[in-house]
């Protein structure tokens, strides 16, 4: 159920607030009771700008993986 609701999503609002939760505290470095007494529209803001975050990560990693090869199919 958990490895579904990441790879997919889910309508589980307690499942969908836990990973929230989970994802910020991991990304923060701080523990997940500090998220849970976190404002909500702080919350809101912090995940919104993780996910950001990642999301360039991410973009950078695929640029550099094609990058590397083209120059290795040269």
């Amino acid at each position: 159920m958990i490895e579904r609701a990441i790879k997919s999503g889910t309508d589980d609002p307690t499942l969908a607030s836990r990973l929230a939760v989970y994802s910020l505290s991991v990304g923060m470095g701080i523990s997940p009771l500090e998220v849970y007494n976190m404002p909500s529209e702080l919350f809101k803001d912090m995940l919104m700008i993780h996910n950001n975050v990642e999301k360039y990560k991410a973009e950078k990693m695929e640029e550099e993986n094609r990058k590397a090869r083209s120059k290795f199919n040269r």
